[in-house]
């Protein structure tokens, strides 16, 4: 299992435009065929980015085989896109859990 911040991930892939050790596709590859993959702290603003397409190529080939993806986010499925929440709502190959407690980034911390 390896898990991705989403926004790290568009940075994964940049670096690799420069690398000499291992290619863009390579890199896409091995992410894809991943037997888990987290997506931590999606943001559907990340789809405007340049590389979302990578994302959305990502998550839909993982649809297809299938294999386990696992998507976290603090936005309502609402306001994700068609196309991607879809992957996560048919039954049999995806779930959707609404997680309905605090958020701990809001939290003071009490040693502070």
């Amino acid at each position: 299992c390896r898990l991705y911040d989403v926004s790290d991930l568009f940075d994964y892939f940049a670096e690799a435009i420069d690398s000499e050790v291992e290619s863009f596709q390579e890199r896409l590859e091995r992410i894809k065929n991943l037997p888990a993959l987290v997506l931590d702290d999606f943001k559907p603003e990340y789809m405007s980015r340049p590389g979302a397409n990578r994302v959305e190529q990502i998550i839909n080939y993982r649809y297809r085989v299938p294999l386990v993806t696992v998507v976290t986010s603090n936005a309502p499925k609402s306001e994700w896109s068609e196309r991607i929440s879809s992957r996560f709502s048919e039954p049999g190959l995806g779930l959707i859990v609404v997680n309905r407690g605090l958020n701990y980034r809001n939290r003071k911390r009490k040693d502070a």
